[in-house]
């Protein structure tokens, strides 16, 4: 049986030429997701809408806080607030996908697959770990958000925020996120899961486990879609 997989999008207008790869990479590539929800900030509509046209559901509000980056963490950590599926997969703008892709490349043995690595093997290259030992009151030795494999249970994103609900006495978790100012929402999620859900995922080790496969390309959004980019996306795409 096909898990039930909504692809939850955030972006912005800056990555619009990005959104422009991602989706059509995803108008080739990917089947049999539940739908595809895109998140925007209100001011975005304009840029956004004509991009997704009748691929997917747009959504937009009011951003949480003025800081762009920890608005759009905040957004993700509240992603089954804009799904009813049963898990939600969620790259990014400038994910562009190579292969077809269906919900089965994010699960192994019937479960969400989330790759990790210790920190301690990463030399050094651990912006956040302390940011996330410090939110969670405890110490912390994997990191999470290893390559694009990034999926959760609904029950994880409520897990998560009413674990901090009661860590931080935060009526409101949202407004409590939003005043943050380092933080890395799949890292929390990972590190969460790893405590009170670990028999929900597969756990890909990606120090001694080589066998998953990536059918997708990040690239850098901060960067332009350069003629060497471009010519790469149409390898993928033509």
């Amino acid at each position: 049986m096909t898990p039930n997989v909504s692809i939850f999008l955030r972006t912005y207008h800056k990555d619009a030429p990005w959104l422009v790869e991602c989706l059509r990479s995803m108008d080739k590539f990917c089947s049999g997701f539940s739908e595809l929800v895109i998140h925007v900030d209100d001011a975005d509509v304009k840029v956004i809408a004509p991009i997704v046209g009748r691929r997917g559901r747009l959504v937009h509000e009011p951003p949480h806080t003025k800081h762009g980056y920890i608005n759009q963490q905040v957004v993700k950590l509240h992603a089954d607030k804009y799904t009813a599926a049963s898990f939600v997969f969620m790259p990014d703008s400038d994910y562009v996908f190579t292969r077809p892709t269906t919900p089965d490349f994010l699960f192994r043995d019937g479960k969400p697959c989330i790759l990790y690595q210790s920190y301690k093997s990463l030399a050094g290259q651990t912006p956040w770990q302390r940011p996330t030992e410090q939110i969670m009151g405890r110490p912390v030795a994997h990191e999470f958000m290893r390559r694009p494999r990034l999926i959760w249970r609904r029950e994880t994103l409520v897990g998560l925020r009413s674990f901090l609900a009661t860590r931080f006495k935060a009526k409101n978790v949202a407004k409590w996120l939003s005043y943050q100012t380092s933080m890395s929402e799949h890292n929390l999620l990972g590190a969460f899961a790893f405590v009170h859900e670990r028999d929900k995922y597969s756990w890909i080790n990606t120090e001694t486990d080589s066998n998953f496969d990536l059918p997708v390309e990040q690239f850098w959004s901060y960067g332009s879609i350069t003629p060497a980019v471009r010519e790469k996306i149409e390898n993928y795409l033509r």
